[in-house]
């Protein structure tokens, strides 16, 4: 009898959580934009476009949350679910013109590696278990692929390959729009958009702990080349609608003649593979952004160990005199003891602005161009470099390949590595030149300014997962997939480490068209320089810019 009572009282229960259950939408949206703060399309194959703006519609109430909200009085939990809703675009209105907003501009159209991974924050990349590809073959036949479990609950990943970014630059610029109230207080704009040749997402069904996926890209030459472009793709216009649309379905160069197909390992979760990912600015909120958990750590593990700023997006671009804010962030109102997290934002550029010219501020010198060989690493304080482990090479067969490798212990908490390769410096020298500009007016008190950028051909980051990890990277030649394409030989970083946040990208061409690492100094009255390079003269270095938050703690990633 109590056994019969408590089996019906768990079918209850279960159909009680079924009602009050979000949709798969907003679950893989909510766990998404919590971890990146960006917005996951559900359906990718729909156009979202730089500029965009709309409202993020609240849906409709399920029975239940009807029935709280009647007799209770007040709604106990979420079960809305809501959805971007576009009523127009700032470029095809004329909006942009009439504020001086300038046109998106597309970063990574070159490159030819990588393949971005976003997860849920309770995600954590694993060790690829041989095992998989017993069970599931095509996954040992796949040349990308990564494994994530899942610590808490239901987690998300969403997979794209070969993305470019395409953003409005500087993303200060849309405060001219909001400020003026162009626009109803509650609308979002679209300010980045991510573009890609293919696409995976996944959400786990289960609620249980440790619940793991295997995602794997197969590619491989078909029997007949199919016809399409194979040159460049060219930057989208924003003359009109048409063309916005038409460049979503520009191809990839060299991708005419191969075909793809995402596989993965679980059949328990929502899965669909076939331009994906949106970052939305509200009127309300202005440009105030929250950095992911990962980001956050990366940036202070190479700000306190090199004082100088990594870039987790080194596709866009950032040059020697932009200037602007290193922002605090939106500050959670229930834990109020959390520390506030920012980033930079651009506002404008000393050059493009005439300020430089006005306070005879020299143009930037880039230092390192007859260079013909080297990588650059920068590492994590904790980082010890070790010598080359051979069982690395037998498990990892494309280190014998490399002709630049590195292996790297973290003796204390997390680590970061950051590689560049065939990178340049460009400075502004003497940057003590800068110090003119706290005569200016226009610009206000609390901005920085970038004195010095890295630009490399190829780069790749390292994350680790866990506390005393050793992590082995490597960039290998070899020839392209199925011969595509015009170079003859491809380069690909590899890295021997799974469990941890790894992305890496390279220019087929050798051009130098990422920025992985800047240095930021603060526009404050200071006679003490912190390392800023450049020769002595009248007017002393500004400061190096800090951080706004306090030390990160390597283990847990928050800060102190």
């Amino acid at each position: 009898m109590f056994s019969s009572v408590l089996h019906i009282l768990q079918r209850l229960l279960h159909s009680l959580q079924s009602i009050m259950a979000p949709t798969s939408e907003r679950v893989f949206a909510d766990l998404i934009a919590h971890a990146t703060h960006k917005y996951p399309n559900w359906d990718p194959e729909i156009p979202i476009m730089p500029g965009d703006y709309g409202r993020i519609t609240s849906g409709q109430r399920g029975p239940l949350d009807t029935l709280l909200n009647g007799r209770m009085g007040r709604r106990r939990r979420p079960s809305r679910s809501g959805t971007f809703l576009k009523e127009g675009n700032i470029f095809t209105e004329g909006l942009a013109e009439k504020y001086n907003i300038p046109p998106p501009v597309e970063y990574g159209a070159e490159s030819t590696q990588g393949t971005t991974w976003i997860t849920s924050r309770n995600a954590e990349q694993v060790t690829w278990n041989a095992d998989i590809a017993g069970q599931h073959p095509g996954l040992a036949e796949c040349s990308i692929k990564a494994s994530f479990r899942f610590t808490t609950g239901q987690g998300a990943v969403l997979a794209m390959d070969n993305d470019t970014v395409l953003a409005i630059d500087p993303p200060a610029k849309l405060l001219r729009l909001l400020s003026d109230k162009a626009l109803p207080e509650d609308t979002v704009i679209v300010s980045e958009v991510h573009r890609c040749s293919s696409y995976a997402r996944f959400l786990s069904s289960s609620y249980n702990q440790n619940t793991s996926v295997t995602l794997g890209l197969k590619v491989q030459p078909l029997p007949v080349p199919l016809p399409g472009p194979t040159g460049s793709p060219s930057s989208p216009s924003f003359n009109d609608q048409q063309n916005m649309n038409d460049n979503m379905g520009q191809m990839v160069p060299g991708w005419a003649n191969v075909e793809g197909k995402w596989v993965h390992d679980s059949t328990a979760g929502n899965f669909r593979a076939k331009h994906p990912i949106f970052a939305q600015r509200t009127a309300s909120r202005g440009l105030a952004t929250l950095m992911p958990t990962s980001e956050r750590l990366f940036v202070d593990l190479i700000v306190r160990s090199s004082h100088k700023y990594p870039n987790w997006d080194p596709e866009v671009s950032v040059e020697p005199g932009d200037y602007g804010r290193t922002t605090q962030g939106r500050q959670f109102r229930i834990a109020f003891w959390k520390k506030r997290v920012g980033t930079f934002i651009k506002e404008g550029n000393i050059y493009d602005d005439g300020l430089a010219e006005k306070y005879q501020i020299p143009k930037p010198v880039e230092h390192g161009l007859d260079s013909t060989e080297g990588t650059t690493w920068v590492t994590s304080k904790n980082a010890q470099q070790v010598n080359f482990d051979a069982d690395v090479g037998l498990q990892t067969p494309a280190f014998a390949e490399c002709s630049v490798k590195a292996t790297f212990k973290f003796n204390t908490n997390k680590g970061a590595v950051l590689a560049m390769d065939n990178d340049t410096i460009l400075t502004i020298n003497p940057p003590g030149k800068l110090r003119r500009l706290l005569a200016e007016k226009a610009l206000e008190k609390g901005y920085v300014i970038v004195s010095e950028v890295h630009r490399c051909s190829s780069y790749a980051r390292f994350l680790s997962a866990a506390a005393g990890a050793t992590v082995a990277l490597g960039l290998a030649a070899q020839p392209p997939v199925g011969n595509v394409g015009s170079a003859n030989v491809d380069a690909k970083w590899v890295h021997s480490s799974s469990a941890g946040n790894f992305k890496a990208k390279v220019n087929k061409e050798g051009k130098r068209v990422f920025y992985p690492l800047f240095r930021l100094v603060a526009l404050k009255e200071s006679a003490v320089s912190t390392g800023l390079r450049g020769e002595l003269d009248e007017d002393p270095p500004l400061p190096d810019a800090e951080p706004p938050w306090d030390p990160v703690d390597g283990e847990t990633g928050n800060s102190n």
